[in-house]
């Protein structure tokens, strides 16, 4: 059975802005650790340390990284064989994050999906 190819696209320039100034270049290189991960192994087939659905998420998704005591949340959908990446931050703990979190990656959906929105490619290396 082929393994799907995935395409992976961003909200506005989310995941860059994240990439170049959300964190440091350590916390990024283990968040291009379980990207890799995800991509491989698609979300369904990479396990919950990695990527996993979000309850009261409506289809939404986060890649899951850790690096020391950082917990860098990048949400995601998919859409057939494309994951749009929609907004990303660094969890401080609990669950307290995810409310606001949820809500900006749905409304950025909705405007994705209503033709507001454009959606980008990612790349996940840094710029020099």
């Amino acid at each position: 059975m082929p393994v799907p190819q995935w395409n992976v696209r961003q909200y506005a320039h989310v995941v860059h802005r994240f990439r170049d100034h959300g964190c440091d270049k350590a916390t990024w290189d283990e968040v291009r650790i379980s990207f890799a991960i995800l991509i491989e192994k698609g979300p369904h087939g990479c396990g919950d340390r990695t990527a996993k659905k979000l309850k009261n998420g409506d289809g939404m998704w986060e890649l899951i990284a850790r690096y020391k005591n950082l917990q860098p949340r990048l949400l995601f959908y998919i859409d057939s064989l494309t994951l749009v990446f929609v907004h990303a931050f660094i969890k401080t703990g609990g669950t307290k994050d995810y409310g606001r979190a949820i809500t900006l990656a749905k409304e950025r959906r909705a405007a994705i999906k209503g033709g507001r929105a454009v959606i980008n490619p990612v790349s996940t290396t840094r710029p020099h």
